[in-house]
């Protein structure tokens, strides 16, 4: 376990060799010049005494939850990417013409799922017509999807 300290916080880290993950597995405050009976390291070491230190692993629910916050966060990022990709592609277009991107899969690896061409065509009519109708200026947008197999 590896030890964090911040002011009189402590924490105790323990890295999942299997995974890589870091878990902050106990955390307290440093106090009483350690003698204090809930100072961190006098807990830690009462813990160890009773021969109990594997009862700060992750539990099965633990690593539920975090398997869950991955792929929510895994979900938002890819969201949150094709959204900046649109972005970019309206602003390169804004004026009128076309922009393409790809949409990869979910998964690093995994390939491109979709193709989207986002189209803008301006209408912008210099005048009114003969029966005095004017013509309001207006943006055609059309977005295009092109999935793959």
């Amino acid at each position: 376990m590896l030890e964090i300290k911040s002011a009189q916080w402590r924490g105790g880290v323990w890295r999942d060799p299997g995974t890589g993950v870091c878990w902050l597995l106990v955390a307290g405050l440093a106090k009483g010049d350690h003698q204090d009976v809930d100072d961190f390291y006098v807990q830690i070491k009462r813990q160890d005494e009773q021969g109990k230190p594997e009862r700060w692993l992750p539990s099965e629910a633990d690593v539920r939850i975090l398997k869950r916050e991955t792929a929510a966060h895994l979900r938002t990022e890819w969201e949150l990417g094709i959204q900046f990709e649109l972005l970019n592609g309206l602003r390169a277009i804004h004026d009128g013409g076309t922009y393409l991107f790809d949409v990869d899969h979910i998964l690093p690896g995994k390939g491109r799922i979709a193709s989207v061409e986002i189209s803008i065509v301006q209408e912008r009519p210099v005048s009114g017509n003969a029966d005095g109708e004017h013509f309001v200026p207006t943006d055609d947008i059309v977005v295009e999807f092109m999935p793959r197999s």
